[in-house]
């Protein structure tokens, strides 16, 4: 174990002292923050991405449910306005209109 501690106490003594320059410190310490700020806002970025991508996904399916439905709506419009009670009150109000029993206009 001493000549471990030995060899470690030479070599320390045998390398040659290490001096830092200041300003290329200072000017190190700058750039890891900049990185450092510059990691955290691509952090922010990356979360609010993915936030507006499952955003956007959410409002895909709620606009392709919508159309389902309005497109079952209209069927159904259809289907009621092709049945003979539809047909038989449509000519109701027209008869209504024409006897001037009515003002509404028809639709």
């Amino acid at each position: 174990m001493e000549a471990i501690f030995g060899e470690a106490i030479a070599l320390r003594q045998a390398s040659p002292e290490v001096k830092v320059e200041r300003a290329i410190a200072s000017e190190m310490l700058l750039l890891a923050l900049e990185y450092v700020h510059q990691d955290q806002a691509f952090s922010h970025l990356w979360q609010e991405k993915c936030w507006l991508e499952r955003e956007r996904n959410q409002l895909r399916q709620e606009k392709q449910r919508l159309e389902e439905e309005r497109h079952e709506l209209a069927w159904k419009k259809r289907a009621m306005e092709s049945s003979k009670f539809w047909q038989l009150r449509k000519q109701w109000f027209k008869l209504k209109r024409w006897l001037r029993f009515t003002q509404e206009e028809e639709i």
